[in-house]
């Protein structure tokens, strides 16, 4: 593995290939609470990367670019009240603030149904052998066709929060 990364930079492996050869648990205090899907890069440091994370990091991103041309649309639009009557530059700068705002509120959305969905991949690592068939389907969100093959049948994020949840084991509190 030294090698590939001294050659390509950095290598990729799922946690469970991580667990074949490691033991993460030393180096990040709560692995065993990480999702089997993530993918850790090695390599200029250690990356973890899964859906619910990129779309975190990206819904922060877009955030902060909505505050920054926040400003710019406020000094372009002081800019309109001088001499300058062109309001091209306004309406730019308004349009990146608008695209920004809705890519914020776009990735909290997929933050929410990534996270619903490493709960449901979650559960079905643990739970798989006990559920019936009809609830791992489901939850893997796949049907079965009239000939009984398996193909994917996309779950709304409303049903994921109100439905999938039923499924999912409460969470031990200590009081």
């Amino acid at each position: 593995m030294a090698l590939e990364i001294r050659e390509q930079g950095s290598i990729h492996l799922t946690k469970r290939e991580i667990d074949e050869r490691f033991d993460f648990s030393r180096i990040v205090s709560s692995w065993e609470h990480v999702p089997h899907y993530i993918k850790v890069s090695l390599g200029m440091g250690i990356r973890m990367a899964s859906p619910e994370f990129d779309a975190f990091e990206a819904m922060c991103w877009f955030h902060d670019e909505a505050v920054r041309s926040h400003e710019e649309v406020v000094r372009e639009r002081n800019r309109l009240g001088g001499e300058e009557i062109d309001g091209s530059a306004y309406f730019a700068a308004l349009g990146k603030h608008g695209i920004a705002r809705r890519e914020a509120v776009i990735n909290a959305c997929l933050v929410v149904e990534a996270y619903m969905n490493g709960l449901a991949s979650a559960f079905l690592e643990k739970r798989r052998e006990s559920l019936d068939e009809a609830t791992v389907l489901y939850l893997s969100e796949m049907v079965k066709d009239r000939n009984g093959t398996p193909r994917r049948q996309y779950v709304g994020l409303a049903e994921k929060l109100y439905e999938w949840v039923k499924n999912h084991e409460p969470a031990s509190r200590n009081v």
